[in-house]
């Protein structure tokens, strides 16, 4: 019978049974003799019926089968279709998001930029397709950030311009006169507008009515004559 060294576990107690494996791969099972502790090396008996550690399993391929290659131009090309598609989709719906929501629309295509600018610099040179939808992405949004910034100083020039113009408006009660209630209508009478009340643009928002010469109380006199 062969034996072999086996070192007993920790936790294991005087007179428990534990498993040890043999020097060729069997489990043994091996009783902790009386005053062995942990880490000491006790003979254990190796049985001729002992059962072998199963023999590994090794993956590979047959003998006379090629594995096909990896096109890697081909996988390159398929995913700049990919991010042009994208990149399209992304620019159309920036047009769509600019006419419907202004200023909103360049968030699209400044990220469809910065998509392809993420890419490594080396990388950004094999997606050519890719870095002109970019690059007209890009332009795009800058443009219309220009032409909305344009747009809202010029906006803001007529309003002041327009404020400081019908500032008497608001400031003279004499440049708001109403119709006179207790008068009949189709009643003609002569009301003074005085010159610095203003263009009558400054009136729009205090005229109502005015069909067959007829306005709504409350509304301006200067701005419906």
């Amino acid at each position: 019978v062969r034996t072999f060294d086996a070192e007993v576990p920790k936790d294991a107690q005087e007179g428990e049974t534990f498993v040890a494996i043999g020097p060729e791969g069997q489990r043994v099972d091996v009783v902790v003799p009386k005053g062995a502790v942990a880490g000491d090396l006790v003979t254990a008996a190796l049985s001729p019926h002992a059962r072998s550690a199963p023999a590994p399993v090794v993956m590979g391929v047959p003998l006379g089968v090629a594995m096909a290659p990896y096109d890697l131009e081909a996988a390159r090309n398929a995913d700049e279709a990919h991010e042009v598609r994208v990149g399209t989709a992304m620019y159309a719906l920036g047009w769509c998001t600019c006419c419907l929501l202004g200023p909103f629309g360049p968030l699209c295509w400044f990220f469809t930029w910065m998509r392809h600018k993420a890419r490594p610099r080396e990388e950004r040179a094999n997606y050519p397709r890719e870095r002109l939808v970019a690059r007209l992405s890009c332009a795009t949004g800058l443009v219309a950030v220009v032409v909305h910034f344009a747009l809202l100083v010029a906006a803001m020039g007529y309003f002041r311009h327009l404020d400081a113009a019908c500032s008497p408006v608001y400031e003279q009660g004499r440049c708001l006169q109403t119709p006179l209630t207790f008068l009949p209508p189709g009643t003609e009478f002569v009301a003074h507008c005085a010159a610095e009340c203003g263009p009558a643009r400054c009136y729009n928002s205090w005229v109502w009515g005015g069909a067959d010469g007829v306005y709504a109380g409350g509304s301006a006199i200067c701005g419906a004559a």
